[in-house]
């Protein structure tokens, strides 16, 4: 449920490759940042809290300017685990960024989804990484229950099948729907009538959730980034105003 998505403009690196990778110098009015120090600096901050890393994942630009990551947490709920993406360039292209959740997706143009994001921050002569940093987990630690009642809310809510065809009818056809590719539209069907795992069988909001997200994985990845973001707001829309 967490991905990292790299592609023609970036490559892959290992964390100890990330660490050779040097900022420039610093200016005035910019500070540039490690990438390695921004990485470990968050494993620290959530080492505090009890949180733990399982796996990280990292890719850069051509010039290691840019940056982003993916860093996957032992903190878990009903078998998934939450993920915090992470993004930073030293090229003054974008700010340092972190989103958390259980469904996170960290893409090479430096877009990423996730439930909630914790901090966006400027790279200015006055920026200290530790405070930044310190204040982005202490969200992400605050908003873990909140991420999984979002999921309970969602598996409580039931839905009809009438009102699921409607849904994602609307998803695919309606002007006011998410205008999704019509070649997925079959997947969907498929997988809410006929869901490949147990825990979706129940009809609810959840379920439906499922349903598209696994019929995302058909598109292109940055389609794929760009839907999954918009599906939740449009589920919580559509199905709980019926």
């Amino acid at each position: 449920m967490n991905t990292l998505i790299a592609g023609l403009e970036t490559r892959r690196i290992t964390p100890a490759e990330l660490a050779l990778v040097e900022p420039p110098e610093a200016t005035a009015t910019h500070q540039p940042v490690r990438h390695a120090d921004i990485a470990l600096e968050i494993e620290t901050a959530l080492a505090m809290r009890s949180i733990s890393v399982t796996r990280q994942e990292f890719a850069v630009s051509a010039d290691g300017m840019r940056m982003f990551g993916l860093m996957v947490t032992d903190r878990q709920f009903d078998g998934c685990n939450y993920a915090v993406g992470l993004r930073n360039s030293n090229d003054k292209s974008m700010k340092l960024a972190l989103v958390a959740g259980y469904r996170v997706t960290v893409c090479e143009n430096m877009a990423f989804a996730g439930d909630f994001h914790p901090l966006v921050a400027k790279h200015t002569s006055r920026f200290s990484l530790q405070d930044a940093v310190a204040l982005g987990v202490d969200r992400i630690h605050r908003n873990l229950d909140g991420v999984s009642r979002q999921v309970e809310e969602f598996r409580a809510h039931e839905v009809s099948s009438r009102l699921a065809e409607e849904v994602i009818y609307r998803a695919f056809v309606n002007p006011d729907g998410m205008r999704l590719p019509k070649s997925i539209m079959d997947s969907v069907h498929r997988n809410w009538h006929e869901p490949e795992h147990a825990e979706f069988h129940p009809k609810t909001a959840w379920s439906l959730h499922n349903a598209f997200t696994s019929a995302f994985k058909e598109l292109k990845p940055l389609r794929q980034f760009q839907e999954t973001g918009k599906l939740t707001p449009f589920l919580r829309e559509a199905t709980y105003m019926n």
